[in-house]
């Protein structure tokens, strides 16, 4: 298995950071003409326009709410072009929110449409689900959040305008910053402590047919997937001379099904080399700060809701009483008779029966051929 070096990731990305265009032209507008204004929002929305083309071109995954912010300054500016005297009543700040709310609701209805017809049609694999996810989530909560200050707004503009000229300008130049700095604070806490619980999760390396990583999944993702991802299984088989440790497995959903098998048998965790992968497993067996594993051969299993290149292994013990210091292990050696004696009964796991056969004819056949000569 090739090795490379694992880089600390985010899971997730900052959502509310697509607002960031919006946000500095209602900031400019402030501070600089109506002109200065429309034109600084029609390069921004053009230059986004073309970065996430670049990005669509290049692959990456798709940046939701930047694209809304792209639709957004663009459709504001060519309004103020084109319908300057029907919209001069209504701010640009009422015009740049409801502009947010029309692409919002787009990307977050129409383009799902749109996308389920494509994966219908053409079964195209739709990526990025979860982006897709944590947009349709903070996009709902903008929604709320911009209507409700929109209410606010138009309400006041019907009465209040004349009577509380501050109020109006704290209303349509400094509150709109304010609920998107309150919306971008929010989404950081929420950014942190999301990574922080995913980060305790299990997650296990993605694996090509070349054995190279690819990415990573948390572990109940990948169970959910099925079989579309590869991951690194090792199975240890202990030996004490000809003798095979093995116990009952209770969880139906793993390698082993509930069948009798290695009780040493899991996937590689992300970030984990195959010798640290063991000692941890191991850790206990024995007072020997290093115990002799040997890595066999690896194979590949599928199943309907797994896919798994197992590394097989196997650790020989100088005694039985050696496996009694693993805590939770309640298994016993098994001799070559009574293993033969139950194959094919559904009482060992389909891996163990295949591996058995291997053990078999390579090294149980060198300790009977020891143990015969031994005897004469």
């Amino acid at each position: 298995m090739k090795h490379k070096k694992i880089y600390k990731r985010r899971f997730l990305s900052l959502q509310t950071l697509g607002l960031l265009p919006g946000f500095i032209v209602m900031l400019a507008n402030n501070y600089i003409t109506e002109r200065e204004t429309v034109n600084l929002s029609l390069w921004i929305g053009i230059l986004l326009f073309f970065w996430l083309l670049f990005r669509k071109i290049k692959g990456l995954h798709p940046l939701h709410m930047f694209f809304a912010s792209a639709i957004t300054l663009v459709g504001f500016s060519f309004l103020k072009l084109y319908f300057y005297n029907s919209l001069f009543i209504a701010s640009n700040t009422v015009i740049i929110f409801i502009l947010y709310l029309i692409s919002l609701i787009s990307l977050r209805d129409v383009y799902p449409m749109i996308r389920n017809f494509l994966r219908r049609k053409f079964s195209r694999k739709i990526k990025n689900e979860t982006e897709v996810y944590e947009f349709n989530y903070i996009s709902k909560i903008l929604l709320y959040g911009f209507s409700l200050y929109l209410t606010i707004l138009i309400l006041f503009n019907v009465k209040g305008r004349e009577l509380y000229p501050e109020l109006f300008r704290f209303l349509n130049y400094y509150l709109n910053l304010i609920l998107i700095f309150i919306f971008f604070i929010y989404d950081i806490i929420r950014f942190i402590l999301l990574n922080k619980m995913l980060s305790k999760e299990t997650w296990l390396p993605i694996i090509d047919k070349n054995m190279n990583v690819t990415g990573c999944i948390e572990e109940q993702a990948s169970l959910e997937a099925g079989k579309k991802y590869t991951h690194l299984h090792v199975r240890i088989i202990a030996l004490c001379g000809s003798k095979i440790y093995l116990q009952k497995n209770n969880n139906p959903l793993s390698i082993s099904e509930a069948a009798v098998d290695t009780p040493f048998s899991y996937d590689l965790k992300y970030g984990e080399s195959v010798e640290e992968s063991i000692d941890r497993v191991l850790s206990g067996l024995s007072e020997s700060p290093h115990l002799a594993v040997r890595q066999l051969l690896k194979t590949k299993y599928e199943k309907e809701n797994m896919s798994r290149i197992i590394l097989f292994c196997v650790l020989n013990v100088k005694n039985e009483d050696e496996m009694e210091r693993i805590a939770n292990l309640k298994g016993w050696f098994w001799n070559n008779s009574h293993i033969e004696d139950n194959l094919n009964h559904h009482i060992f796991s389909e891996c163990f029966e295949q591996e058995f056969e291997f053990l078999k004819n390579t090294i149980l056949l060198a300790y009977q051929y020891k143990a015969e000569n031994t005897i004469k």
